[in-house]
């Protein structure tokens, strides 16, 4: 997979992500800023999603911890658990 194809898939992710919240009815903000999405929800608490073009992986920060994925087999892996 090359640069360009990698960014349309995670420009596709994030719209499903986008799309999944605001279906959900859940209250939960987002802004998505350059490369990074910011998740805020009603206790301030933050879920970080970034793309990593270096990687090829979407990275999630998060209170429990960090978690990167990877495009394998046409699904987003942990590539840390699996």
């Amino acid at each position: 997979m090359n640069d360009t194809e990698f960014h349309q898939l995670v420009d596709t992710q994030m719209q499903i992500i986008e799309e999944a919240i605001d279906d959900s009815g859940a209250d939960i903000d987002y802004e998505t800023t350059g490369n990074v999405m910011t998740l805020e929800f009603e206790d301030r608490s933050q879920i970080i999603i970034n793309r990593q073009e270096p990687m090829h992986e979407i990275w999630l920060a998060s209170k429990s911890g960090g978690f990167h994925f990877k495009l394998i087999d046409d699904q987003w892996t942990c590539s840390k658990t699996g």
